[in-house]
């Protein structure tokens, strides 16, 4: 299982590295945070509200993503989308 968390977290973290407006992408496993520029500061409310997607917050512009152990590669997929999504949304906001 922790073979298996380390993959899907690297997955995950170029697949967010990918996404234009999140920095500093970092983490270990499925524990994955990355920050973003303040015009992109309201992406965990948009997350949680629009989409349920729960996140959690160290500092006012970094976004703390917890996945199961046992999420597949089509949720990361998903959730990755949803990202580009509300980022996409917030860059047209500016």
């Amino acid at each position: 299982m922790i073979e298996a968390a380390d993959e899907k977290g690297e997955y995950l973290k170029e697949q967010l590295q990918q996404i234009d407006g999140l920095l500093n992408v970092r983490g270990h496993g499925l524990m994955i945070g990355f920050d973003v520029a303040d015009e992109y500061k309201d992406l965990r409310k948009k997350l949680l509200h629009k989409h349920k997607i729960f996140t959690g917050e160290a500092k006012p512009n970094t976004v703390r993503i917890l996945p199961a152990l046992t999420i597949g590669y089509t949720e990361l997929d998903k959730l990755v989308d949803t990202i580009k999504e509300e980022i996409d949304y917030l860059k047209s906001l500016n």
